[in-house]
């Protein structure tokens, strides 16, 4: 997975399916992967913690210790020994975790068909059937 990126040209459609938390370095692996995504990347992980939607703010104080206490903040909660019988499982989000990264990653998710899976595309791909920069999507053009 860390070195998908040194693969020639893009792909249309990247699965990157049950094997995020089995990395030990999950976001570097998708940001590399996301590089090589022409199309749509296909996302799903085993989820933990909880299932609810969160909406960040754009920046939090330094002193705002309690927004971690929420328990939709998004997370992943490190695996030290073993998981379900799995010393590979290293990194399990919570859903609002997994959207974070993924559009930290740079994609922007287009669908979330079942709990543990999001169909997504570059943000600098398409929307509606046309190609659209990240300025197009931040408002600075």
């Amino acid at each position: 997975m860390y070195d998908v990126d040194s693969l020639p040209g893009q792909f249309d459609y990247v699965l990157f399916l049950g094997v995020f938390y089995h990395l030990r370095y999950p976001l570097l692996a998708l940001d590399r992967a996301v590089k090589k995504t022409a199309g749509k990347l296909v996302f799903q992980s085993m989820l933990r913690g909880s299932e609810q939607e969160f909406v960040p703010q754009a920046d939090y104080d330094f002193w705002d210790k309690a927004i971690f206490s929420q328990s939709n903040f998004p997370c992943a909660y490190f695996i030290e020994h073993s998981y379900s019988a799995d010393y590979t499982n290293w990194f399990i989000p919570n859903r609002s975790g997994a959207e974070a990264m993924l559009r930290s990653s740079g994609l922007e998710i287009v669908g979330h068909p079942e709990a543990e899976t999001w169909i997504c595309v570059p943000r600098s791909a398409h929307r509606d059937g046309r190609y659209i920069t990240d300025l197009e999507l931040d408002g600075s053009l």
